[in-house]
């Protein structure tokens, strides 16, 4: 039975909320997790964007996302920079997404069951050899009522 998209939950949303609000993840970029890098970007910082992913099998409207975090930090020749801190934020947020288990609200409305990293990897931005992370991960979620 197909969903008419009412039903599916904003996954995107929750997990970049989710993030913001990590104990492990705040002190290291201060919330700093986007959609999209912000005109005067402030690093490090974490984009979540959805890459893949649809329908579960069955008639129950659980979304399987694919997700990629891109982790964006400060480049080697500034103060902070380089590939090191760029990796303490990748362990954050691999850590932030181990706790994603068995029935997990991630914000109201929206619940996720075992997060799983599908990839993680060092691949500096392309133009200017930012330092990046860039983490795959499968969530699947459902959409929850709110009481």
């Amino acid at each position: 039975m197909a969903s008419d998209g009412e039903d599916w939950p904003d996954i995107e949303g929750a997990l970049r909320d989710y993030l913001r609000n990590d104990a492990d993840l705040v002190p290291l970029v201060n919330r700093r997790v986007f959609f999209v890098a912000p005109k005067r970007a402030v690093f490090p910082m974490i984009l979540v964007t959805r890459i893949g992913g649809g329908q579960a099998s069955g008639e129950a409207p659980m979304d399987t996302a694919l997700l990629q975090l891109d982790i964006i930090g400060i480049k080697a020749d500034e103060a902070g920079g380089g590939k090191g801190p760029v990796t303490q934020v990748a362990l954050a947020t691999q850590k932030a997404l181990s706790k994603i288990r068995g029935r997990t609200v991630l914000v109201p409305g929206v619940t996720a069951f075992d997060a799983r990293i599908a990839s993680s990897f060092y691949s500096p931005f392309p133009g200017d050899d930012r330092p990046r992370q860039i983490i795959t991960t499968v969530i699947p979620s459902i959409v929850t009522t709110v009481p």
